[in-house]
């Protein structure tokens, strides 16, 4: 198994360095690490070059300015079926034990899709020494299906970016996607979503943590949306989900989908239910047995002498 990182540059000049050097610097090394600057006019090239002179297995790969999806898109091409790919953007940072980590728990437990949880710091520098996370009791878990889940309930079962690693088969199940101008950011959508449509299995590492760095500039963490704004995500999402239903030959809306997504999610722990924001088990228990409830309601006030 080949581990390659994919980072994602544009104009993180100030915030390169750390993450590079976090690469770098893992105890596990990557075995290839691809960079995809996406038009950056401030320094990052310059200094993602004088990275790769002395680093063997970093490959640049400079574009124009395309968005986060082009940049997914754009490494394609890079990727072998047997590998393990490590999403990074540029402004974040791994521990330095995070890969090994990680490649520990994917020879214990295979699956499609990784995810762990971001570490949310604002610091000069990340504070993680490791990624495994001293305060995590819970154990971490597999969700083997969530198709049906998702398709009913649009679940997003993931994390940020820089805390998904997936197989390269799946990689390449799902990329490239089409319509690169409607994720611009928030492409880990793709991913995330795509993953579970086509019925990939999800491992979620509790006990990893990645360092997701909060500031002015992060497209997404902290920021208010307008309405409209709103409006066409929703329609870019909708557009995602009929492209993968499409795509693997998945009714977007099967007669069986409560029944299925129903039995989908009581295969989830009951302390991941909040996290994935599946409905609450009295809400799946009261639509099961509604139309029940009502013939019995119906036959009460029949024996009543109802008419």
């Amino acid at each position: 198994m080949r581990c390659v990182c994919v980072i994602n540059n544009f104009n993180y000049a100030k915030y390169l360095p750390e993450c590079l050097d976090s690469v770098r610097q893992q105890s596990r090394p990557f075995d290839r690490v691809l960079l995809v600057d996406d038009g950056s006019t401030d320094e990052s090239l310059n200094i993602s070059r004088a990275y790769a002179q002395h680093w063997p297995e970093m490959k640049i790969i400079s574009k124009p300015n395309g968005g986060q999806l082009s940049c997914f898109n754009a490494v394609v091409p890079y990727i072998d079926k047997d590998d393990l790919v490590c999403l990074l953007d540029a402004d974040d940072v791994y521990p330095p034990d995070y890969l090994a980590c990680l490649t520990e728990e994917v020879n214990a437990e295979p699956a499609d899709f990784y995810f762990c949880e971001p570490h949310k710091f604002d610091t000069v520098q990340s504070p993680l020494t490791t990624a495994k996370a001293t305060a995590s009791n819970t154990p971490n878990f597999t969700w083997q299906v969530s198709s049906y889940a998702t398709r009913m309930w649009q679940l997003w079962i993931g994390s940020p970016t820089s805390c998904v690693s997936v197989r390269g088969k799946l990689y390449l199940d799902l990329l490239p996607y089409p319509h690169e101008a409607e994720w611009r950011t928030r492409a880990d959508d793709i991913l995330v979503w795509g993953a579970s449509l086509i019925g990939a299995s999800k491992r979620h590492l509790l006990d990893l943590r990645v360092g997701y760095r909060m500031h002015q500039s992060n497209a997404f963490a902290g920021r208010v949306f307008s309405d409209a704004y709103e409006i066409r995500r929703a329609m870019h999402v909708d557009r995602l989900f009929n492209h993968y239903c499409s795509s693997f030959q998945l009714s977007r809306r099967p007669p069986t989908l409560k029944d299925w997504a129903r039995r989908e999610a009581y295969l989830v722990p009951e302390h991941l239910w909040k996290r994935y924001r599946l409905p609450s088990k009295r809400k799946l228990y009261l639509a099961k047995y509604r139309g029940l409830r009502k013939q019995i309601k119906k036959l009460r006030w029949m024996l009543r002498g109802g008419k």
